[in-house]
């Protein structure tokens, strides 16, 4: 019911089964369904929109139990980094290089992190290396729905809107206008939806 409202024709669908956490996938021109894991998400090159109702799972996934997978090695290893931000946060909202994003989980872990390096710039070089290497990093943008696109700098709604063709990233959201506008964007080419854990 929710990907025939929202979606336009050139994504696929998939949804997040309840037991063995496998996806399947139904191309919108009607091809018969396959199954894919949630390994098979990233890196793939393509831009993922998760979209689901409150109280689902997206955050329980994509937040929680993918970080955790990916730290321990069982998850997206041809991966070197997993980031992920809430949208909520309006340091996130309005964020202007990717430097100022990373700044925003470790602000306060930054003076005693360029302390211990001699003064070393870390986030710069952090940020320099993640843009150098998109292709090997992975993006999680958790709730689009808490915060207005046209609230965002203009970093983030590029990032949102226009991303970059290497980056592997993943946009979770409750229904809402601002993930109809990235459901008809031809930047997204993948449209998930959790139907529960």
């Amino acid at each position: 019911e929710l990907s025939k409202e929202l979606l336009p024709h050139h994504l696929e669908v998939h949804h997040f089964g309840s037991s063995e956490r496998k996806v399947n996938m139904l191309m919108m021109n009607g091809s018969k369904p396959k199954e894919i894991t949630l390994k098979e998400l990233f890196p793939s090159k393509k831009k993922t929109l998760v979209i689901s109702d409150p109280g689902i799972g997206k955050t329980a996934i994509f937040r929680y139990k993918a970080p955790v997978d990916f730290a321990h090695g069982n998850l997206w290893p041809e991966l070197d980094i997993l980031l992920t931000f809430e949208l909520r946060s309006r340091n996130v909202q309005q964020a202007t290089s990717w430097q100022d994003l990373l700044s925003v989980q470790l602000e306060a872990e930054q003076r005693k992190l360029e302390e211990d390096h001699d003064g070393i710039p870390v986030l710069a070089i952090a940020a320099a290396y993640i843009q150098r290497h998109l292709s090997s990093t992975g993006l999680i943008l958790d709730g689009l729905d808490e915060c207005r696109l046209e609230h965002c700098s203009e970093f983030m709604q590029t990032m949102l809107l226009k991303p970059e063709a290497d980056l592997n990233l993943i946009v979770t959201s409750r229904p809402c206008d601002d993930a109809v506008k990235l459901s008809h964007s031809d930047q997204y080419e993948r449209f998930v939806e959790v139907v529960g854990l």
